[in-house]
This record gives C-alpha cells, sequence and structure tokens, in this order.
C-alpha cells in the first residue's frame, strides 16, 4: 500500500492504514527532498483476509491531499515477507532507488512528487495519481518490477522535488515466483477533506483527521 500525502510543512502529519480493520505495518516514509514538503509512506500486511475489504488511510495532524493505491501478491514468504527496504530523495526528473532483490522476488515502490504533468515508469506503472501542483507532494504512483540481484526504480517526472521508497517483497520457497494481483488502482484521493473521485468516502473529525476508505481484493499471502 502505498501513500503519498500533499501538504506544506508536512510537520506532524501521520498516517495509518488498516484492512479489513487490522493495522497494516509502515516499511518506511520518505520526504519529498529531504524537506517539509510532502512524504511518501509505504504499508503491509502479512497473511490478510482473503476476499474483498476496505482498506482505510488516516491522516492527523491536519488536512492534505492523499494519492493512494495497494497492490497484492500471493506466492509471498509468510514469515519474512518485505526487506531490503531503501529510499532515496531528491529534485529534478528521474527520481529513482535502487533495491537488493533476487530472482523469484518481486520489487515494489512508491512515489510521491510535485508538479503536474507527463509522468512514466520505467518499471510496470500500477497506480498514478495527479492531484495538484501546490506542494512536493501532490503526486503519487507506485511500480512493480521482478526481482534480481540489483534492481533500480525509476520514473520520468516534471522537474520538482520527489521521495521514493522500494522494498524486495521475498518469495515462498519451492514454489514459483510470486504472483501479483492489483488491488485498486490510485483513483483514490482527498484534497482539504473533500471526496474527489467516484469510489471515495471522506470524512473530517474535529478538522485534525482525514480518512479515506475503499476496496481492496486480499490475497491469503501478502498484501503491499
Amino acid at each position: 500500500m502505498g501513500v503519498a500525502v500533499g501538504t506544506m510543512p508536512d510537520t506532524g502529519k501521520l498516517l495509518a492504514v488498516t484492512y479489513n480493520g487490522v493495522p497494516m505495518t509502515s516499511v518506511g516514509i520518505v520526504h519529498s527532498n529531504n524537506r517539509t514538503l510532502g512524504f511518501v509512506q509505504l504499508f503491509y500486511l502479512k497473511a490478510p483476509a482473503a476476499g474483498t475489504h476496505p482498506v482505510q488511510v488516516t491522516l492527523s495532524g491536519g488536512t492534505a491531499s492523499l494519492e493512494a493505491g495497494s497492490v497484492s501478491f500471493t506466492g509471498v514468504d509468510p514469515t519474512t515477507p518485505v526487506r531490503n527496504i531503501a529510499t532515496s530523495f531528491g529534485s529534478g526528473v528521474s527520481p529513482k532507488v535502487t533495491v537488493t532483490s533476487t530472482p523469484g522476488d518481486m520489487v515494489v515502490d512508491a512515489l510521491v512528487t510535485g508538479c503536474n504533468g507527463t509522468i512514466t515508469s520505467g518499471k510496470t506503472l500500477r497506480w498514478l495519481k495527479q492531484v495538484n501542483c501546490a506542494t512536493a507532494g501532490g503526486n503519487g504512483a507506485q511500480s512493480t518490477a521482478a526481482g534480481a540481484s540489483s534492481v533500480t526504480m525509476g520514473y520520468t517526472v516534471p522537474s520538482d522535488s520527489w521521495g521514493m521508497i522500494g522494498a524486495d517483497i521475498v518469495a515462498a520457497g519451492g514454489q514459483a515466483p510470486i504472483d501479483f494481483t492489483l488491488g485498486n488502482e490510485g483513483d483514490k484521493s482527498v484534497v482539504q477533506g473533500s471526496a474527489v473521485t467516484n469510489t471515495l468516502t471522506a470524512t473530517l473529525s474535529s478538522g485534525i483527521a482525514q480518512t479515506v476508505a475503499f476496496s481492496a481484493s486480499g490475497l491469503p499471502a501478502g498484501v503491499e
């Protein structure tokens, strides 16, 4: 699950994500250009409940634009599904992060960046949502690639600040390589607490909590 947050400053903003009411684990967080202009955070859940269940993203500490999407995998190691976390940040047109992996695994990333325009992925783009150019966090995306000894995930974006996080999704032993299923593309966004897409519900609580709920297909082995 990748969530990009666009707000300035992003100080004090915190994310919490649940799947079927179960809290997901944060892999890590990267601020756009290592500043306070927006950030991206990656979450995962081991052995989620099978079926279609709500994924809920809650932002506390204020309002912001949220760009989010989920992807699911089968054939994941049930004990250690995620390893080799890598992060990067900078400014320019070529965000990238290099992840140590292995053949048979899957590499997943999440991107946050600023200005709208043409954004493309050098790997397999799973979702892309562009909301605004007001901060360096108004646009988010997520991509995947087959595992190898070293995998460089990258995008081409309009020149602006950016942040990326990548992780190796570990294949279970003695079986075929990881299989991928798209749970939700990234058309799930909130700007200042108002729903802007047709399948999104959003609420604000006392002006300090922002919640996004949508459905994702849960698979027995892993959800990202």
